[in-house]
């Protein structure tokens, strides 16, 4: 990894301790890194799905399925064994939902704006963590490729909060035709 700053000098340090804990990421969008003996179990960050939204919302594993696998699982927190059996989801594509939804959380806050990170003991359950963990220099690599890409566009991303409005002067109440205007 390439990219200094908190965050990454935070997680580097966590790894190489060997560290179990949540550490929180303040700033925006901020969010929370669950570590497990130094890998990565999961991320929550209110800048990227979550992998029971991407399961959810893709339609991967319908809701009634996911009700009753969350139901079983609840007593004994083994969801992800308890989609797998009832054949919900298979293990390997699991594993790569997860993958990526820690991929993109780590990318969310490495483009963020960083202003401390701060180590917790265990703070409760992951309802899907990455069992086992992802390694720390893979995610930072992943985010920093991510990043390299991004800044090899021709043109700049605009930020998710960005919208088009039109300018002084400009067209307005222009008409699509063909019913695309409603």
């Amino acid at each position: 990894p390439s990219l200094p700053g908190p965050l990454f000098e935070a997680l580097l340090d966590c790894a190489a301790r060997r560290v179990s804990g949540v550490l929180r990421v303040s700033g925006d969008p901020g969010g929370a890194i669950h570590l497990d003996e130094g890998g990565v179990a999961a991320i929550e960050t209110p800048g990227a799905p979550s992998p029971e939204v991407l399961l959810l919302r893709s339609g991967r594993i319908p809701e009634p399925g996911w009700a009753a696998a969350f139901t079983a699982a609840a007593p004994d927190g083994v969801l992800a064994a308890e989609l797998i059996k009832r054949d919900l989801v298979g293990a390997g594509e699991l594993e790569v939902v997860l993958r990526t939804a820690l991929a993109d959380a780590m990318f969310v806050l490495a483009c963020g704006q960083v202003t401390g990170c701060g180590l917790e003991s265990p703070s409760g359950d992951v309802l899907l963590p990455l069992l086992p963990p992802a390694g720390v220099g893979w995610l930072l690599a992943e985010a920093s490729r991510r990043i390299q890409v991004l800044g090899s566009l021709p043109s700049a991303a605009g930020h998710d909060r960005d919208r088009l409005a039109p300018g002084p002067g400009r067209m307005t109440g222009a008409t699509l035709g063909g019913g695309q205007d409603q």
